[in-house]
């Protein structure tokens, strides 16, 4: 569709209909501009002069990252329940206030899949495969029950 103009109050409506609906489906402006036949500064000025389409599109943009972001959490969720400890790692680092930026850090040995917490003082390190079956099975129950990874097969019984 090429751009125009000038619209009439009937097309500028539905060009906006289909904005909305193109933006609670992918959150890129440029692509759902050019898709409908506008330019970017035509949303700009619409935003401006009408603030329920403003707050509309804010919506749909809002509702398409949430998509996203719910496809992106699954597939790393799913690489997790595989036992790829890079995807537990950056999980943890990211939900888990101990694994963030509070000094504590997370090594992997990727030959023996082993975790290894080490806080910011180098010492009392946590080595999970070498500890008891209790304390290990405690660990990756508490990694399940946050993020309902129970019986993901991660850990060798």
């Amino acid at each position: 569709m090429g751009r125009k103009a000038n619209f009439s109050a009937k097309e500028r409506n539905e060009c906006k209909s289909s904005l909305i609906g193109m933006l609670e489906k992918s959150p890129f402006i440029e692509i759902a501009c050019n898709k409908v036949g506008i330019t970017r500064m035509t949303l700009i000025r619409w935003q401006k002069t009408d603030k329920d389409f403003s707050e509309d599109i804010q919506k749909a943009i809002n509702l398409s990252r949430e998509k996203i972001n719910d496809l992106a959490e699954s597939k790393l969720i799913g690489k997790i329940q595989e036992g790829n400890m890079t995807a537990i790692s950056f999980w943890l680092r990211h939900n888990n206030p101990i694994y963030g930026k509070s000094g504590v850090s997370v090594k992997i040995e990727p030959e023996s899949k082993t975790l290894i917490i080490i806080p910011s003082n180098g010492r009392d390190c946590i080595d999970y495969k070498r500890k008891s079956k209790r304390k290990r099975d405690s660990f990756y129950n508490s990694l399940a029950g946050r993020n309902h990874l129970r019986n993901s097969g991660s850990e060798k019984k």
